[in-house]
């Protein structure tokens, strides 16, 4: 749980990321990590499927067929994606010729 509180209130420290959100917000804390050890947030089903303007059962239906974008699977009914793997999926898409 994220709060907006002095460290002295929440008993934690910025080195414990979890318990402390710096006044700044999200943003003030992602400044407190290291740029090396930044993570990109992980994406829902329902957010690449608006994002690539298909319907989630074509996502589902993708990651069963293969074919789709990379994915992982946190549990049996949790997966996410990675923004990159969607750039990387779309560009090795992209189509230079019209087809003949």
């Amino acid at each position: 749980m994220l709060v907006d509180r002095p460290f002295s209130d929440v008993g934690q420290s910025p080195a414990d990321p979890i318990f402390y959100a710096p006044p700044g917000g999200l943003a003030a804390l992602i400044m407190l990590i290291e740029p090396s050890e930044r993570r990109e947030p992980l994406l829902t089903t329902l957010e690449i499927a608006k994002l690539l303007k298909v319907s989630p059962r074509c996502l589902s239906n993708w990651r069963h067929r293969g074919g789709g974008p990379k994915f992982l699977r946190l549990s049996n009914s949790a997966v996410r994606y990675r923004f990159r793997d969607i750039e990387d999926w779309l560009e090795a898409r992209l189509v230079s010729q019209k087809a003949r």
